[in-house]
């Protein structure tokens, strides 16, 4: 219970905070809850998304991992990586990064619930979040 409760006052401090880039008109979809609960801290998506921590979210998928070139604080085992991001990939990355890029500066420990993942990678398809 206080696991679920911790979770709830999470959620409602990041959209607190990302208040200001969400229309309040906007209804928002699962995935950009997830999106603004898991992601959000280090990364931005949406027209004028800029790099923050991590690089911007923006087609990602298609992208070439560790290749924007505007964003210059990749680890090194971005730098060197050789894949392009697919959803499935991105699935795989998700739920336990250094696995998939062992390396990896990025401190994120994983989401492990499937349906979340789908929700945020349908999100990530197709961004509304405007980080302006």
């Amino acid at each position: 219970m206080k696991a679920n409760h911790y979770r709830a006052i999470t959620l409602i401090m990041a959209l607190a905070i990302s208040a200001p880039h969400i229309s309040q008109a906007q209804t928002l979809s699962s995935g950009e809850i997830i999106y603004v609960r898991e992601c959000a801290k280090c990364h931005q998506i949406g027209e004028g998304a800029q790099n923050r921590v991590g690089p911007q979210l923006n087609q990602l998928f298609g992208r070439k991992a560790g290749s924007l070139p505007d964003f210059d604080h990749y680890s090194e085992a971005f730098a060197k990586a050789d894949f392009i991001w697919t959803p499935d990939l991105f699935r795989a990355f998700i739920k336990d990064p250094k696995n998939v890029v062992a390396g990896t500066m990025q401190i994120y420990n994983g989401l492990q619930n499937d349906d979340e993942i789908s929700a945020l990678i349908e999100f990530l398809k197709n961004p509304t979040t405007d980080p302006k």
